[in-house]
């Protein structure tokens, strides 16, 4: 095997510089000679550097020396400073005879089986150790934590998509809206039968059973290792915490398991450990002696023969992770360095690892892929190891029951976002951990996750900021990140364009002490600062190109409401302080309805200090969302009627605004969600009254579907139902005897799809008639698409005020009662507000 550099021996360098000057040549004729555009190998050749071996070759050939006559082959020694500019030798014995070449191969190959498990035995040792992880500070077990990680091909056709198309594939989730998830009552309270309509764990697991092979096309959800079986040359992109270092130090241990068929030897490092070293690598196989020569602890079985036979031979997987963390300058120098390495050993396999948004990244020749997001299987093999590891043995399996409940509880989507992602389901474990639960204030959750987060990439990053930049301290960063995450969720974009981050950049630049002169250097430095925030903290991710997020959707609601409270929060000259509160928080309040706005709002009002000001102004925007027609008001006024007479008939009535909820979501056939949430007790303890009224009022929906397809099984369901009711009926009201005889003798009859439109039509309209006299009901009619969307919103609105009203602490105590008898309560034109919020702010 021959070397790939070669450099001249002292005497060599002798006969070769009197044979240049008898010759009155010039380096840079020379040069020319050989075909080179620049004298730099030249004068390493007359300065007994190694070049490469045909520029030697070469070199000799026009001076008409015999190159063998002038090399030099020294014998390797690790211990010399010319090391990393030397290459691996092999006998020159062995590379001029194909006999003796094949004989060592077989040597070796018979070696490295004796030898592999001493050599492997303590890389498993060090890949298996993990003493990095974030704010735990004792070394623990990699396989204590790991579970399998999947990727996929990178899809590099995104990355001109429009706005709205990379909407829709990226398909955001947005924020629990909670007209999808009924109430849960107190159960340890309350314990009879809970509404029925099917609240459970969600099926997030979102694990793609399509399988292709990486080259008939993309490969979906696969092993790393199963990749590399396709593909010696992986480029490995994910987002910051998504588990890169993990799924590399993962291929390390199962690669050096002893029992590893393929009989490979995993190098991990990261490239930091390299870059320091770059300036005095000149190719790729100096980059293999200089691994060889830097192994930590290097078996004494890893000779420097055996160690060029693997990488001959392809048994070598070099695992570089974090090239995100290389400087700027240094990444050109390492990509040579990288791809001439993967030249001269052709056979053997790498991995680099990465985030998304290091624009040289992309290798020629290396596949990339991406890390697929954890499954709802993977998260709870990864919680069920970390509570295994950290949490005391005893109760480790009742914490992660606990946990997972709250995870995949629906209400909490935004944590299932973020425990997709490793590092930060690590942080929720560690959170968890403590206490056994969650903070009931996210804000302070999801602050303590933001404020790791960032401190983590700044303390791993070695990017090196531009010094015509300002320098960006934490609060500044911030300040930064929050501003552009309220300009663009106000806007109603989580995806946004770079136009309008430069924006948002240029302004904050123009206001520093020695702002660009011009504008287009202004607009130059915002491009570098968005540079500086994409690399260095990874807190934004461009998905396509000129297309941005937040790396979770998360952050951007967490610091929008973080933005509107100082701003609210904080005085100004401009104006006075209750001002400019009322001013943010009254916008703020328009939102209520917009189920997207709804975790903002409950950050903010878990932040404010003036809460029970912000929740007035909440349902006072409410109130006033109310359309103010005939009927409309017609159907409150009779709501707030019958509320008033069942309430004086009963002994042990329930609230007035339980009743009014009650009443509001079966006659709009919304449900009874919001009731149950004012007064439990109606879940399992409905009044006999309450009961009746239910039943009539259902019957009412039931009329009209068999109106509009009367079947026999539908009219059996009407008959007894009205016989269920009829004990309500008063001996001077109507009784339904006849109505009921007319549907019986049609069943009996099987005359029901004999019966005339007209004829079915009057019988319809007396059965309304007498149900809703039963009732004191007016008719109010069919309600107007509008009307419904409207009602529709006002009612979850205020399911979503009811659970505002819970995040509040103690101190709000004062106004409950005032505030809910303002549950549904019937809009009234001098209508006064209980409290009025200057005084509140006051």
């Amino acid at each position: 095997m021959a070397k790939r550099s070669l450099k001249a021996s002292a005497h060599g360098i002798a006969k070769a510089k009197q044979i240049f000057e008898r010759r009155e040549w010039t380096q840079e004729y020379l040069a020319s000679a050989v075909g080179l555009q620049t004298r730099q190998s030249i004068w390493k050749f007359f300065t007994g550097r190694p070049i490469e071996r045909y520029l030697f070759i070469d070199i000799c050939f026009q001076l008409d020396i015999d190159w063998e006559e002038i090399v030099d082959r020294p014998q390797f020694d690790a211990s010399e400073p010319e090391l990393l500019t030397t290459q691996l030798a092999v006998p020159t014995q062995v590379v001029n005879d194909p006999a003796a070449a094949s004989a060592a191969a077989a040597n070796f190959a018979g070696t490295w089986l004796t030898q592999r498990d001493a050599i492997v035995a303590p890389l498993q040792v060090r890949y298996q150790s993990v003493s990095d992880l974030l704010d735990i500070y004792q070394p623990v077990n990699f396989s204590q934590l790991f579970t399998d990680i999947k990727v996929n091909v990178y899809q590099q056709s995104r990355q001109w998509l429009e706005n709205q198309e990379l909407q829709e594939q990226l398909n955001y989730p947005q924020q629990a809206d909670f007209r999808e998830i009924p109430y849960q009552f107190n159960q340890a309270d309350y314990h009879g039968n809970q509404d029925t309509r099917g609240f459970g764990h969600s099926n997030f697991d979102g694990c793609s059973s399509s399988r292709a092979t990486i080259n008939g096309g993309p490969e979906y959800n696969v092993n790393l290792s199963h990749a590399l079986e396709q593909h010696r040359r992986i480029t490995l992109l994910a987002k910051v915490g998504a588990g890169k270092s993990f799924l590399l130090r993962s291929l390390a241990v199962e690669f050096s398991a002893p029992e590893h068929h393929a009989g490979r030897l995993p190098v991990f490092m990261t490239l930091p450990q390299l870059e320091v070293a770059l300036a005095n690598l000149e190719n790729g196989d100096c980059l293999a002696t200089w691994l060889f020569a830097s192994w930590p602890d290097r078996p004494q079985a890893l000779t420097q023969p055996l160690w060029c036979w693997l990488l001959e031979s392809g048994k070598v997987v070099l695992l570089l992770d974090s090239l995100d963390t290389v400087s700027h300058a240094q990444r050109p120098s390492l990509n040579q360095i990288i791809q001439g390495l993967a030249k001269v050993y052709p056979h053997i396999d790498i991995v680099i690892a990465s985030r998304f948004g290091v624009a040289d990244a992309f290798y020629p020749g290396f596949l990339p892929m991406t890390i697929a997001e954890l499954t709802q299987t993977q998260i709870q093999q990864i919680s069920q190891k970390w509570f295994s590891t950290f949490a005391a043995a005893t109760s480790s399996e009742v914490i992660l029951r606990a946990f997972l409940e709250q995870i995949f509880d629906k209400r909490h989507r935004r944590l299932h976002d973020l425990a997709q992602t490793p590092l930060f389901l690590h942080l929720l474990c560690l959170t968890f951990c403590d206490r056994q639960q969650l903070p009931q204030g996210r804000s302070r959750l999801y602050e303590y996750i933001l404020d790791s987060f960032l401190q983590h990439r700044a303390a791993t990053s070695n990017f090196i900021c531009n010094s015509d930049l300002p320098v960006l301290s934490p609060a500044n960063l911030v300040e930064i990140f929050s501003q552009i995450a309220f300009s663009e969720f106000a806007a109603g974009r989580m995806i946004f364009e770079k136009s309008t981050i430069l924006s948002t950049l240029a302004s904050y630049i123009a206001q520093q002490s020695s702002p660009p002169s011009n504008a287009e250097q202004l607009w130059r430095a915002s491009s570098l600062m968005l540079d500086q925030l994409i690399v260095r903290y990874g807190l934004l991710v461009e998905e396509a190109k000129g297309l941005y997020t937040f790396s979770q959707p998360v952050f951007q609601e967490y610091l929008s409401a973080r933005y509107i409270v100082i701003h609210a929060v904080m005085p100004s000259n401009s104006r006075s302080h209750s001002q400019k509160e009322l001013l943010y928080l009254d916008h703020l309040a328009e939102h209520i309805i917009e189920p997207r706005w709804h975790e903002v709002i409950l950050l903010v009002l878990e932040m404010l200090p003036h809460r029970i000001c912000f929740l007035q102004m909440l349902q006072k925007q409410l109130s006033s969302l109310m359309l103010q027609t005939d009927r409309l008001n017609q159907c409150f006024h009779w709501i707030e009627h019958h509320v008033q007479t069942i309430s004086q008939e009963l002994e042990d009535s329930p609230a007035i605004y339980a009743l009014r909820a009650f009443y509001f979501g079966t006659v709009t056939n919304l449900g009874l969600d919001l009731a149950y949430g004012l007064d439990p007790r109606l879940a399992w303890q409905l009044p006999t009254m309450l009961a009746q009224d239910l039943n009539c009022i259902r019957l009412l929906g039931d009329i009209e579907t068999f109106a509009n397809n009367p079947t026999t099984e539908q009219g059996i369901q009407i008959i007894l139902a009205i016989q269920a009711i009829e004990p309500k009926i008063d001996s001077s009201g109507q009784h339904l005897s006849a109505i009921l005889a007319i549907l019986w003798q049609k069943i009996q009859q099987q005359e029901l799809g004999l019966w005339s439109q007209a004829d079915l039509l009057r019988w319809v309209n007396s059965c309304r008639s007498a149900i809703r006299q039963i009732i004191e009901m007016p008719d109010l009619g069919q309600w107007t698409s509008g009307e419904l969307t409207q009602l529709e919103q006002y009612y979850w609105a205020n399911i979503f005020l009811l659970e505002c009203l819970k995040k509040t602490d103690q101190a709000s105590a004062q106004i409950k009662p005032s505030f809910y008898l303002n549950f549904l309560k019937s809009p009234k034109a001098d209508q006064v507000y209980l409290i009025e919020q200057a005084a509140c702010i006051a």
